[in-house]
């Protein structure tokens, strides 16, 4: 029992000192700094999103928040594609694989960036690997048609930009092999069917069902207000007029994706712009010029972006380090309080040992002095037993035969009265003797020991004895020694009963 609190003690004692520091959670403030961080990524201000992501991550990585530090390296790796920094975006990428775990969905959209990454690398193989990995990943998924579909689409654009058309049409066709995929997910529908047509017509095939495709793909993509996918849709229509010398249309059409261009992006635009200026030979240089000033404020933005992540990940990790050296001393310091700690539980467990081992030595002791007295009381009672059986008893019982051969010729009335007490003392003697000679309870149960004294002395002194739960002890487990003396004060209890 002693044991027991000791240790409860020292428990108490490291969980006040030590499990503090483990039991970091994420805060309120943290939340807050995380969503604020995804309105700064939606108001297009970057670097400010890019800085709060990075402090972020290292929070969540000091908490141990997997889920959280997943979403902030692909928060970073989105962020740092999108200027592209395709190394950093690369490294976030697989760190947010690494946390993600077992959320395939993130897993999915961390392959996916990593094929975005590779095809704009030109690393076609390996981004075609990519999306591979994707469709492995969602095999364990019920529900991963649009995920397939979206896998199957990306593969396909990647063969169309290697320039392998013949495999591009293959994939999209497979994309199109779902069910009911244009009333499920029509921008995908309407996204395949541009790719497909388009990638016939890279091929050489202008036949008129290509233009019915592209046209209806821009027409879908209207109806939904997909306005980037209707640039695109329209720059498409555009090349294939050019490519059939239908220079009017095709000038209309790349006007009309420059024209839907100013709703979305200026990636967009910039793309309009270009197929403009290799349609409109007369007016080629203006939009060039254009372009060439678009794609110019673009490089130095992207230019002044990367100088700014690359600052922010200069001071994280320049705080970092400083952190690590004030974790290093603190750790220390700490590691000596633990070995304090340690010493003092040491010394303090030997102390305890002693003292308990000493008490403990102290119960055997007075435990094997009792014992020796009850033997020694034993050996006496043994001792007297033996002199009344051989001495006492011997006596009264040569007394009784001379008493008994005398009155056999006398019949005397008074010699046999005699010759009955000298035989009633006889008995008295024998039975003394027998009542306080060695017991043997190996040989026989000692609960019967005891059922037969109780009988024995109900009968003896006409009383009637009631016992409760002999049978339930484990006598077996008691020291002969101490049943011994146990039986003897059961036997002077009884007589005492007796005579009172």
């Amino acid at each position: 029992m002693l044991f027991k609190h000791y240790f409860a003690f020292v428990l108490l004692i490291w969980n006040v000192k030590y499990t503090h520091a483990n039991s970091i959670e994420i805060s309120d403030t943290q939340k807050q700094l995380f969503n604020k961080a995804v309105n700064f990524y939606k108001q297009q201000q970057q670097d400010s999103a890019l800085t709060y992501f990075i402090k972020l991550k290292k929070e969540f990585l000091l908490a141990n928040d997997s889920a959280n530090v997943a979403k902030c390296s692909n928060n970073i790796a989105k962020i740092l594609l999108e200027n592209n920094d395709f190394v950093g975006s690369e490294q976030n990428t697989i760190n947010a694989i690494k946390y993600y775990g077992n959320d395939i969905i993130g897993k999915f959209k961390s392959y996916n960036r990593l094929g975005i990454i590779t095809k704009k690398q030109g690393l076609y193989a390996e981004s075609i690997k990519n999306y591979q990995k994707t469709l492995s990943i969602i095999k364990v998924l019920k529900e991963r048609d649009k995920f397939e579909i979206k896998a199957l689409t990306n593969i396909g654009n990647t063969y169309q930009k290697k320039g392998d058309y013949a495999n591009a049409i293959k994939y999209y066709n497979k994309a199109l092999a779902y069910d009911s995929i244009n009333i499920k997910y029509p921008k995908k529908y309407a996204r395949i069917i541009d790719n497909k047509a388009y990638s016939n017509l890279l091929k050489g095939n202008k036949k008129p069902i290509v233009l019915t495709n592209l046209l209806k793909s821009l027409a879908l993509r209207e109806k939904i207000k997909d306005f980037s996918g209707s640039v695109i849709s329209s720059i498409h229509i555009a090349n294939y007029y050019k490519a059939t010398n239908n220079i009017q249309n095709a000038l209309s059409y790349a006007k009309k994706a420059l024209l839907t261009s100013k709703k979305t992006s200026t990636s967009d635009y910039t793309l309009a712009l270009l197929t403009i200026a290799n349609i409109d030979k007369k007016n080629s240089a203006n939009y060039l010029k254009n372009y060439i000033k678009i794609t110019d404020s673009l490089l130095l933005k992207e230019h002044l972006f990367k100088n700014s992540a690359a600052r922010v990940i200069h001071e994280t990790k320049a705080k970092e380090q400083e952190n690590s050296k004030l974790k290093n001393k603190a750790l220390q310091q700490e590691n000596k309080e633990i070995l304090l700690f340690v010493a003092l539980v040491a010394v303090f467990s030997i102390l305890l040992i002693s003292t308990l081992f000493y008490k403990q030595r102290q119960k055997i002791q007075k435990k094997q002095a009792l014992i020796d007295m009850f033997k020694a009381k034993e050996n006496e009672r043994n001792r007297l037993a033996g002199n009344v059986h051989d001495t006492l008893a011997g006596d009264l019982k040569n007394a009784l035969v001379q008493v008994d051969n005398l009155n056999v010729n006398l019949k005397n009335d008074a010699l046999d009265k005699i010759g009955d007490v000298l035989e009633s003392a006889y008995n008295k003697a024998r039975n003394i003797s027998q009542e306080y000679q060695k017991l043997n309870f190996e040989k026989i149960d000692f609960e019967n020991y005891i059922t037969s004294l109780i009988i024995e002395k109900e009968t003896l002194y006409k009383i009637a004895i009631q016992t409760l739960n002999i049978e339930t002890i484990d006598w077996n487990s008691i020291s002969t020694t101490i049943k011994t003396e146990i039986y003897r004060i059961l036997q002077e209890a009884l007589l005492n009963i007796s005579k009172h």
